[in-house]
This record gives C-alpha cells, structure tokens and sequence, in this order.
C-alpha cells in the first residue's frame, strides 16, 4: 500500500510539473511575438532614422556647395570693386558683397544646424543599435561538452579542424582532469 501511495505521490508530483510546463508553454509564444513586435518597431526606427541621417548628410554636401557658390559670387564681386568707375557702381557693389557675406552666414548656420543634426541622430542610432535585442547564439562549449570525446560535429562547432580538438572539448576528454 505504501508503494502505491508513493506512485500516487510521484504521479501527482509529475502531473504538477507537466501543468507548469504546459503553462509556460502557452506563455512563450506570446512572450515571443511581443518580443518580435518590438524588435520589428525597433528596426523600423532605426531604418527611418537611417534614413533621416542620409538626408541629412546629402543637404550638408548640398549647402557646402552652395556655399562654394556663394564664395565665388563674392569672389567675383570683389574683382569687379577693382573695374568700377562711379561711386554709385562702388557702393552697389559693397551692398552686393553685404549680401553674398550675409548669405554666406546663413548658409554656414544651416550646415551647422545639420551637422548637430546629423551628430544627434548618429548617436541615436549607435544607442538604437546597441539597444537591439540581439537573438542569442547556442555556445559552442555546451555543444562539444555533450560528448566525452570530440567528434567531427563537436569539432565544425566549436570551429576547428577534425583532428585537433578545441580546448572546451579537450577538458572534458583529457584523462589528466579525470580523477580515479
């Protein structure tokens, strides 16, 4: 009778474990798919700000050409100070330098705008990158200790060749570290 009690008992035993199993069984894949909905967010965030940093980067190189432009202009307006012959002419051609220095000034502000820009949205998305949950790799090491002597398996797991074995897998077979 006791005997059957204690079968009783390990059978109640194992029915409880089975139900926390199927539990957590039912848990997993909804913790999975919530995991992969942000993960996906996650990606999707970090592309659209990937992208906004190319833009970014593409209206510097366009505002540094602009700004080339704008140093010619003023290149060429201070020639002609040199060709005018009325103080009228001279005068129009300083308002004009004015304006090209002006121009020249906000073109600068903007490029700097982008450039913090640009440096922000690097930083985000370093940070996003790191931040990405990343799918875990199996270890090599729980692969070659499965065995007690290396296989070829064991061995293109672990990334070595078939005839020496990796250093996981010569701990565990080396009869030096097994004690008698």
């Amino acid at each position: 009778m006791d005997r059957e009690l204690q079968l009783l008992i390990d059978l109640q035993a194992l029915d409880t474990r089975i139900g926390g199993l199927e539990r957590e069984a039912a848990r997993l894949p909804k913790e999975i798919e919530a995991i992969q909905a942000s993960v996906s967010a996650a990606r999707s965030t970090l592309e659209a700000t990937k992208a906004r940093l190319d833009t970014t980067k593409k209206s510097i190189r366009t505002k540094e050409k602009d700004l080339d432009v704008s140093a010619a202009k003023r290149a060429k307006a201070e020639a002609r100070l040199y060709e005018v012959k009325t103080n009228k002419e001279y005068s129009a051609v300083l308002a004009e330098i004015e304006e090209i220095k002006q121009e020249k000034s906000r073109i600068e502000e903007e490029i700097l705008t982008l450039m913090e820009t640009q440096e922000r949205l690097t930083a985000d998305i370093r940070d996003s990158s790191s931040s990405t949950p990343r799918p875990r790799a199996r270890s090599p090491r729980r692969s070659c200790a499965r065995s007690s002597a290396p296989s070829r398996t064991s061995s293109r797991v672990c990334g070595t060749s078939a005839p020496p074995s990796p250093p996981a897998c010569r701990r565990r077979s080396s009869p030096s570290t097994t004690s008698s």
